[in-house]
């Protein structure tokens, strides 16, 4: 087993294992629910709520930053709330290790940096543009770039 750093915002893995088919990842607990269901429930939350998910979610994407990881997709649905009201990032699906740029077609579209739609190279900073998208949200409770088809958003 490889030995983990604990973050308090970042879902952690506990142990894996394997079979002749399976991966199978143990991962902590966060017994609440994704901030998604939230947002479907309640609409848009208070500014003290949303700022503090905020706080929480912007503190671990500076961790996984100095890691060399890019996250590249935030989004309500990968933030989990465990019994504290604390978030917890998880499904590091899309994440990248690099130091370099990258040029990956990924992610959700709602969340999508310019530099993606355009074909471009970007950093990290994909990261910050997607957090910037999620407050709007958190704060709103609809999205940023709300069209009717997936060519018009891209637009």
């Amino acid at each position: 087993m490889f030995k983990y750093e604990r973050y308090p915002n970042i879902l952690r893995l506990l142990r894996y294992f394997q079979d002749d088919i399976y991966f199978v990842l143990i991962l902590e607990y966060a017994a609440k629910e994704e901030l998604y269901k939230q947002l479907v429930k309640l609409g848009r939350l208070k500014e003290k709520k949303a700022s503090r998910y905020i706080a929480q979610t912007t503190s671990a994407l500076s961790y996984i930053h100095q890691k060399h990881v890019i996250y590249q997709d935030i989004k309500p649905e990968n933030l989990l709330i465990d019994l504290n009201d604390e978030i917890k990032i998880a499904d590091f699906g899309w994440s990248v290790y690099t130091i370099q740029r990258c040029k990956t077609f990924c992610g959700t579209l709602d969340y999508f940096l310019p530099e993606i739609v355009e074909g471009k190279e970007y950093d990290k900073k994909i990261d910050l543009w997607s957090l910037g998208v999620l407050c709007y949200k958190l704060l709103t409770s609809t999205a940023l770039f709300e069209e009717t088809g997936h060519t018009v958003t891209y637009k």
